[in-house]
């Protein structure tokens, strides 16, 4: 029986489409755009086909400017550096904000540039798992250079209102950057109209190649120099991704969505112990937290890994998922018992049926030895 994979936040398979143009490309477009000659210069109009696609999908302007990163960290490791560079170096402004939950990613860019003086600050989020507008105005200082925040948390599916945040860094002349690889397909935007300075996605979490980011930086903010040596068929297949993540928005927004409350009412009805999370909150279509107290979830992963069934409990380059939990101020005994599951495009209602039994099998499992263990329980 095939495995059920639900860590689509940690990292997603390729669309079949998206692999079959990039070998199909790899083939005729294997010389280095960079050089004069013919093999080359060929390659020119499918990079430029390709840039178009990002720009009309992703709704940017024509004079903001595109750049292809290695990775999506490489993205945000960029925005970092480009807000040293042109804001932080030469103003003083040297405070980076950053959500309290947010992925190591962001915190490692942080941290490479306290060499240079620069600092970082936490931010809280409140009981849904979001900064607020009020926190972000109370952190801010004349100091502060940047805020950098995934759009939505990859555990928890829960959104951060951008708009509202927005609003108060126009106000304090603050840079603002916003990941949206969890986002596409899945929420409607257009860049022009966040009204942030940078955007980055990362290929690995929407169906595209793993190796290989997009920053989106607004117009009028210094550019950079970035040597041509990207490969043409990675960059149309990753565009074909975008497309195809953007063709999928009323499946995921309906259909999936479905999926995900049909998995969470299952589960709640014939397990009354579980507890689903952030469900009022202004979440992902594919995301569902589910508290299973007082079971311990890395017992619970255990098990449902020997069923094929392979969720998340944070870890790798997210922090503990209880972690997260205990920040948006849940108990200890539902922070320590919260399992996350990320639905994919491709599930289906018998997919739903086959976790719910799984994890109802491997629930009964653990209570049962829980009592074994303790007779007086």
């Amino acid at each position: 029986m095939d495995s059920l994979y639900l860590d689509n936040h940690a990292a997603t398979r390729s669309f079949p489409e998206v692999l079959e143009h990039f070998f199909r490309l790899s083939k005729e477009y294997w010389a280095s755009p960079s050089s004069p000659h013919f093999l080359g210069q060929q390659q020119m109009y499918p990079l430029q086909k390709s840039v178009e696609c990002f720009f009309q999908e992703l709704g940017a302007g024509d004079r903001d400017e595109l750049y292809f990163t290695e990775s999506g960290k490489d993205a945000i490791d960029q925005v970092f550096w480009m807000s040293y560079l042109h804001r932080a170096r030469e103003s003083g402004k040297t405070l980076f904000l950053l959500a309290q939950t947010e992925e190591k990613a962001f915190i490692t860019a942080c941290k490479e540039l306290e060499a240079l003086g620069c600092s970082y600050k936490l931010l809280p989020v409140n009981s849904k798992g979001q900064i607020t507008p009020e926190a972000l105005e109370a952190a801010i200082n004349p100091r502060t250079a940047l805020v950098s925040l995934s759009w939505a948390h990859g555990l928890t599916g829960v959104l951060h209102p951008i708009a509202d945040l927005v609003e108060v860094c126009r106000k304090k002349d603050v840079l603002f950057h916003v990941d949206a690889s969890y986002v596409l397909g899945k929420n409607f935007f257009r860049f022009q109209d966040l009204g942030i300075d940078f955007f980055s996605l990362d290929g690995a979490l929407i169906h595209a190649l793993k190796d290989v980011g997009l920053l989106l930086v607004k117009e009028g903010f210094p550019s950079f120099e970035k040597e041509r040596g990207e490969s043409i068929a990675k960059i149309s297949a990753f565009s074909k991704a975008v497309g195809m993540m953007q063709e999928k928005f009323e499946h995921y927004c309906m259909e999936i969505a479905r999926l995900r409350d049909l998995l969470e009412k299952k589960i709640s009805s014939a397990c009354l112990d579980a507890v689903v999370l952030f469900k009022d909150a202004d979440r992902l279509p594919t995301c569902s937290v589910i508290a299973f107290p007082p079971l311990s979830s890395e017992s619970l992963l255990f098990l449902l890994n020997t069923k094929g069934i392979y969720a998340s409990c944070g870890g790798g380059k997210f922090p503990p998922l209880s972690e997260v939990l205990t920040a948006s101020n849940y108990c200890p005994s539902i922070a320590r018992s919260a399992l996350s599951f990320c639905l994919s495009y491709d599930m289906t209602e018998q997919d739903v049926n086959r976790i719910v039994e799984g994890v109802l099998e491997c629930v009964t499992i653990l209570k049962k030895s829980a009592g074994e263990l303790n007779p007086y329980a």
